[in-house]
């Protein structure tokens, strides 16, 4: 039988959800049903087989009204692996939730009831299992863009297709010596930049054996192979193989001694302090 047969049927419905969590390279598939279960999944060419597994696994559902009615809560046992993932900082990565409704003994394949991301995972109360919070795809729509402005400092972000920075030519690779709350003891194999000269920038590696990779921004380097960082140290082991991207204070001389991309530089440094609002002419 047909989704849309049993779904509208008073006694041969057999509903179950499923639950797809991809975080990068990793992807996790659990569903609602007593057991596991495998479907044929379409996706961009051909189908996917992937295997569910059964856990105690439920979500709110949506409703209508209000200006959160398309977020979703999913109750889930506490010994999935996502809950470690914010048991401390969050990944840099968004997490992508998808929920797929079917029906035990469906021929048709599973169709798409929600989509976001995931945006907290908190523990529910008394320990018993934990909440992930979604965000509707949707939401992301209603934003405002940022509009390109006139400053004198460059507008780009380093790295993007704006700035054009190859960001593997100013890469360094190195391998943890030691660490604390929120620092990075970093050993090199040829010798460390300058201290300062990560500033800004960010610290990356491989987070799990599929090759997602999470990152931490960097407040300063106080020491040529030492680095602050944003949030905390958790998920970082001393032994592990790190790279790290040098940051850029948006001034042309960076740009320049830097990175030599100054004919990508947006900014005016030369820009006048009158504002051309306020009725008298700029000379």
């Amino acid at each position: 039988m047909s989704f849309e047969s049993r779904e509208i049927s008073n006694q041969d419905g057999l509903r179950i959800a499923l639950y797809e969590i991809e975080w990068g390279e990793t992807k996790w598939y659990y569903t609602s049903a007593d057991k596991d279960l495998t479907f044929d999944i379409p996706v961009d060419v051909g189908t996917e087989t992937r295997t569910y597994k059964a856990v105690a696994i439920s979500d709110s559902g949506m409703t209508q009204g209000g200006s959160n009615n398309n977020d979703i809560t999913v109750s889930a046992p506490s010994n999935i692996p996502l809950r470690d993932l914010f048991a401390s900082t969050p990944p840099s990565l968004e997490i992508w939730l998808t929920i797929r409704r079917a029906h035990y003994g469906d021929t048709d394949p599973p169709l798409i009831y929600w989509s976001g991301t995931i945006t907290n995972v908190k523990p529910q109360e008394g320990n018993a299992g934990i909440d992930i919070v979604g965000k509707t795809l949707l939401a992301s729509f209603g934003r405002s863009g940022l509009r390109l402005a006139w400053t004198r400092g460059c507008p780009h972000m380093l790295y993007d297709q704006d700035c054009g920075v190859d960001r593997e030519l100013h890469a360094r690779t190195g391998t943890i010596s030691a660490l604390t709350g929120n620092s990075v003891t970093v050993t090199f194999d040829d010798p460390a930049p300058v201290a300062g000269w990560f500033d800004g920038g960010f610290i990356q590696w491989e987070a799990s054996l599929e090759g997602t990779v999470d990152r931490r921004g960097i407040v300063s380097s106080p020491l040529d192979n030492k680095f602050i960082i944003f949030g905390t140290t958790y998920r970082l082991a001393v032994g592990m193989e790190v790279k790290l991207y040098p940051g850029c204070d948006l001034a042309t001389g960076t740009c320049l001694n830097k990175f030599d991309n100054l004919a990508n530089y947006g900014g005016f440094e030369q820009m006048t302090g009158k504002n051309p609002f306020d009725g008298t002419a700029i000379i």
